[in-house]
């Protein structure tokens, strides 16, 4: 499969794909997903992630992130910027 991955509660539930939106901030993240992944994960609409990371760990999440999104217009910044495709 060409596309992310993603897991609910260890392997019991996983999927690919399904991120209606992934919002990365500078103290965690905010995912929303869509309605037929949530049917695969517990109903899980919206998760939030929170995190407490020095300036470069931040960076480098960031960046690894743009590259698992990359193709995809889920992914955002706090900035407004949409990562992926147009």
């Amino acid at each position: 499969m060409d596309t992310y991955h993603v897991e609910w509660c260890g392997q019991q539930r996983p999927r690919y794909g399904g991120i209606e939106r992934f919002v990365l901030k500078r103290t965690g993240a905010e995912v929303t997903f869509k309605r037929e992944a949530a049917k695969d994960i517990d109903e899980l609409k919206q998760m939030s992630i929170a995190f407490d990371l020095s300036a470069g760990e931040y960076e480098e999440l960031k960046a690894a992130l743009t590259n698992i999104f990359a193709g995809e217009s889920c992914f955002e910044i706090t900035d407004g910027q949409s990562i992926g495709a147009a």
